[in-house]
């Protein structure tokens, strides 16, 4: 029995508009589900970062520490970032507050303009040597945390060769340096005042500073830029970002 060609090829266009809409279907189950997808990640994202702002400006009062808000740069605040530092991260033995003046035209020149312990000692040396935590975290220009978690360690000696004798003969073998970000810190200080540059950890013991104290130093970095510049602890996080 021969077959009829205008059934077949009616039989074929058949399957082709079956498939054709089978396949329309499945591409917009598809767009359906990426939408949903992209809308469920922006809706996350949107939460994490309400939850981090919340963590971020609330985190000072859970601690009993005084508000960030109209507050300035000057001996007596940096006074009191440090110590709160000493006391919140218990691990150290020695906190430090550095500045760096970045408003000249010549190399940033840094101090330290308050420190608890041999503290100041410490920072000179790194001042001095150009090299050290506390001058690569002001350098990141950001809210980053740089540790070292064995100052007598090999990896230690490749990045600061000349820093490790002298903290060898100051008894230090652990340091945490939180850098906070120039930009941030700019904004709403005057000009001839000096920027914070990093909030400095130090101890005797090695491996001093896990990842919760690394995370409870970059909190209250956080807290120490929003203080000296009046700004949100969370805006210092997004500028940083």
């Amino acid at each position: 029995m021969s077959s009829d060609p205008g059934r077949e090829l009616a039989l074929r266009c058949a399957q082709t508009r079956v498939q054709v809409a089978d396949s329309r279907h499945l591409m917009a189950r598809a767009r359906e589900r990426t939408q949903a997808q992209a809308h469920y990640a922006r809706s996350v994202a949107a939460r994490a970062e309400a939850q981090a702002d919340r963590h971020a400006n609330g985190w000072s009062a859970a601690h009993g520490l005084p508000s960030h808000r109209g507050r300035r740069a000057d001996a007596d605040v940096l006074g009191g970032i440090v110590e709160a530092a000493a006391y919140l991260v218990a691990s150290c033995d020695s906190v430090s507050a550095t500045t760096v003046d970045q408003l000249g035209e010549h190399r940033p020149s840094w101090r330290t303009a308050a420190a608890t312990g041999g503290a100041a000692t410490v920072d000179e040396a790194q001042y001095e040597l150009g090299e050290g935590p506390c001058l690569d975290a002001v350098e990141l220009d950001m809210l980053a945390a740089v540790s070292a978690d064995d100052l007598a360690g090999s990896e230690a000696r490749r990045i600061w060769p000349r820093l490790v004798p002298v903290a060898a003969d100051l008894g230090v073998r652990s340091a945490l340096s939180v850098g906070l970000p120039w930009t941030a810190m700019r904004v709403g200080v005057h000009p001839e005042r000096q920027p914070l540059g990093a909030l400095n950890f130090y101890a005797a013991a090695p491996h001093a500073f896990d990842r919760c104290r690394q995370h409870r130093a970059t909190l209250l970095a956080c807290w120490a830029a929003a203080l000296m510049s009046g700004r949100e602890p969370a805006e210092i996080r997004r500028v940083s970002g």
